[in-house]
C-alpha cells in the first residue's frame, strides 16, 4: 500500500506540468553558470527580433499543442524542428543553436510540448506521447512547406524522444540529431525511485509506471 503511495507522489510531482518560468532564471555574476545563462538571455532576445508567429497544432488526445515559427529569409525547403528537454523554456533552451540555424538559411520551428509553457497539458509523459505530438509537428511543417527536408533535433528527453522517432514513417524527414539522449519513462521512474527510496525503488517504480500506463492509456 505505502509503495502505491509513494508512487503517486513521484508521478504527480516529478510529471506534473513545470513552472518553465525557473528554466534559466538568471543569476548573478558570482555563480559559475552566469556568462551561459546571459548568453541564453540574450540569444532569446535577439531571435524574438525576427519575423516569427505562433503555430498551433491538435494532439490526438484534443490538447492544443503551440510552437514558435521563424521562417527563413530565403524561403527555404529546409525546415529545423528542436525537441526541448525536460521541465525547460523552449524558446530559451533553443535561441542560441536556433539563430545558428536560422543564419544557414533554414526555417526554424520551436514547440512547447505538452504540459510546457505555451501548450496545453497537465501531465509530461517522458516522450511516450510526445513523439506522437512530434509527428503532427511534421506534418504541419508538410502542410506548409511543399518539398520539406526536415532536421530534428532534440535534447535530453528530446533527444530520446528523437530517438523514438527514427523508427517512425515519417516524410520530408532527412536528418535526426539525439543530444544526451535521456532514458525511457521506465528507466526514469527506477532511477528516480531508487534515488528517494533506496530498497523501495523497484516497487515504487512498478507502481508508478502501472499509474502512468492508466493515466495516459498506454
Amino acid at each position: 500500500m505505502f509503495e502505491n503511495i509513494k508512487a503517486k507522489m513521484i508521478f504527480g510531482k516529478i510529471l506534473g506540468r513545470p513552472d518553465i518560468s525557473k528554466a534559466y532564471k538568471m543569476v548573478g555574476p558570482e555563480d559559475s553558470w552566469y556568462a551561459t545563462i546571459s548568453k541564453v538571455h540574450e540569444s532569446l532576445a535577439e531571435i524574438q527580433k525576427l519575423p516569427h508567429e505562433t503555430l498551433e497544432i491538435e494532439s490526438h488526445d484534443g490538447l492544443k499543442l503551440r510552437g514558435i515559427y521563424y521562417p527563413s529569409f530565403a524561403k527555404s525547403d529546409v525546415t529545423v524542428i528542436p525537441i526541448h528537454g525536460f521541465g525547460s523554456h523552449a524558446e530559451r533552451e533553443w535561441a542560441f543553436p536556433g539563430l545558428f540555424y536560422h543564419s544557414l538559411g533554414f526555417n526554424l520551428l520551436i514547440p512547447y510540448q505538452r504540459a510546457h509553457g505555451q501548450s496545453e497539458g497537465k501531465r509530461i509523459t517522458f516522450g511516450a506521447l510526445e513523439s506522437l505530438d512530434m509527428i503532427e509537428w511534421i506534418s504541419k511543417v508538410n502542410e506548409m512547406t511543399p518539398n520539406s527536408k526536415i532536421i530534428l533535433h532534440g535534447l535530453s528527453m528530446g533527444g530520446g524522444i528523437a530517438l523514438q522517432l527514427s523508427s517512425a514513417d515519417m516524410r520530408g524527414v532527412r536528418c535526426i540529431i539525439s543530444d544526451a539522449p535521456s532514458r525511457s519513462i521506465e528507466g526514469f521512474f527506477t532511477n528516480v525511485s531508487k534515488e528517494i527510496f533506496k530498497g523501495e525503488g523497484n516497487k515504487v517504480a512498478e507502481c508508478a509506471m502501472r499509474d502512468f500506463e492508466k493515466q495516459t492509456g498506454l
